[in-house]
């Protein structure tokens, strides 16, 4: 009975954040990206949260030169990385019928241009590579959080960190162990170790 109190408390939790989700998306309006004042459409937004510029909101193109990737490379790690979290996934589907890109699911016309990527959207994540000694310039303790509110504070913590330097981060959050790998490669920070619930997240160069 425990594991059953246990598990409906976590579908609680991802319905409020769908819901809160979608409820955002409904009341957005005109959002434009602070770097270069583009209007963000819902699908744009969807990844904003996901890869933690849900408070500063950013276009695609904004992002991806941010992480110094191409914008198709990135899109396609974003939608990957979307299609993994249920509460984001249910934003995208709904921007889609608003936009009325039912027909594009993975890649609708207002944010992609065209290009492909050298990865498939099924592909999966390569393991990390352990290292032989794991010193943490940083350590952040997580708990529980999950979806928007766990990758906006760890786009910050990360931001605070030199290139090179290691945060040690606890996530207890069941997807954690599919959803931080995804993050890393979506941000190019390197995920040096992981054994759930603890992670080992080397900051890129900038």
């Amino acid at each position: 009975m425990a594991f059953d109190d246990e598990g409906d408390g976590d579908e609680e939790a991802e319905e409020r954040r769908r819901v809160a989700l979608l409820a955002e998306l409904e009341r957005l309006g005109e959002l434009a990206c602070l770097s270069c004042g583009r209007v963000l459409c819902s699908h744009a937004y969807v990844i904003c949260v996901a890869s933690g510029f849900k408070t500063t909101p950013r276009c695609v193109s904004c992002i991806a030169a941010g992480y110094e990737r191409p914008v198709p490379e990135f899109l396609t790690d974003a939608v990957r990385y979307i299609r993994r979290q249920p509460c984001y996934w249910s934003g995208w589907q709904w921007a889609n019928r608003h936009e009325g890109q039912a027909r594009n699911l993975e890649r609708p016309a207002c944010i992609w241009s065209g290009g492909t990527s050298e990865t498939a959207l099924g592909e999966e994540e390569a393991e990390p590579q352990p290292e032989t000694e794991l010193k943490p310039d940083a350590v952040w303790d997580a708990g529980d959080m999950s979806c928007g509110d766990l990758v906006l504070e760890l786009r910050l913590r990360m931001k605070r960190l030199q290139a090179g330097q290691l945060l040690a981060l606890t996530a207890r959050d069941p997807g954690a162990p599919q959803d931080i790998p995804a993050w890393c490669r979506l941000t190019r920070h390197s995920l040096a170790a992981a054994t759930h619930p603890h992670y080992w997240i080397r900051r890129r160069a900038d």
